[in-house]
């Protein structure tokens, strides 16, 4: 089992060069993916299987909404986070100053470390090549006009 990359061409920010870059390839498991593979992994069938994953989103929806974080075992804890605004005083601050509510994820300690001895797979995706094509184009052509070679005549 390996982490998938893809290799992009991007510009680097404190020096201004565009260099080589490894970009996660997340490729979706899906919903009919993840019940199968429990179906195959234990002794429960398909509809049990659907039933405690339904079960489990809708489980943890509740939760989340409520504002409390929801655990999941040996993986870690969903929690939610959010910005505010400010107010010069407690009393005058509202709920409506509330914004950018968002889901966050948060990795068992062994998790953590599991993730840090995971293995990776190069691999090619669309946007990988068309990158690279593109940072290949520039480079002849920065070539070409710093040769002097190049320019309309």
């Amino acid at each position: 089992m390996a982490i998938k990359y893809a290799i992009v061409m991007r510009k680097n920010n404190r020096t201004g060069r565009v260099l080589a870059y490894a970009n996660p390839v997340n490729e979706l498991c899906t919903y009919d993916q993840l019940v199968n593979a429990i179906v195959e992994a234990t002794t429960v069938t398909r509809a049990d299987a659907a039933a405690v994953i339904e079960a489990l989103v809708v489980y943890t929806k509740q939760e989340l909404l409520r504002g409390n974080a929801v655990a999941l075992g040996q993986l870690g804890a969903l929690y939610t986070t959010f910005r505010s605004a400010g107010t010069a005083d407690a009393k005058e601050f509202t709920a409506s100053l509330i914004k950018r509510v968002n889901i966050r994820f948060r990795p068992t300690e062994d998790f953590k470390h599991d993730i840090q001895l995971a293995s990776f797979e190069k691999t090619i995706t669309k946007a990988s090549a068309k990158s690279q094509l593109k940072s290949s184009e520039d480079l002849i052509l920065d070539a070409i006009n710093a040769s002097g070679e190049g320019g309309e005549g």
